[in-house]
């Protein structure tokens, strides 16, 4: 679905306060819209989500972690979106240390 149309079907859908509704002095984005694109990622990350070109598009597993219900589908995405993290900062550091280690090598035998 594209974003601006997703945009106006959560306005309709959920009763959002005040508070929410604000407009953000530092970028001009409404509040509620800036922590729905912030904490996207998480839902991405996690597989839950697919977002390309303005386009927000669930995915099947997204489709089964809809029956958690929200808490545990919030806590699902973060500890994927945590643990996805950590892999990546694995495979840089795996990635960065055989080459020092190998460069040290040859600099010692010459």
């Amino acid at each position: 679905m594209p974003i601006r149309v997703l945009m106006k079907e959560i306005e309709k859908a959920v009763e959002l306060s005040s508070w929410e509704k604000e407009t953000l002095q530092n970028t001009g984005n409404i509040r509620w819209q800036s922590n729905m694109h912030f904490t996207s990622v998480d839902y991405v990350r996690a597989g839950f989500l697919i977002k390309k070109k303005r386009t927000w598009t669930i995915t099947p597993e997204g489709e089964e972690a809809l029956k958690l219900g929200p808490e545990k589908l919030r806590d699902i995405a973060w500890k994927r979106y945590k643990r996805g993290i950590v892999l990546k900062n694995m495979l840089i550091q795996r990635n960065r240390f055989p080459i020092q280690t190998r460069r040290m090598t040859l600099l010692k035998r010459h």
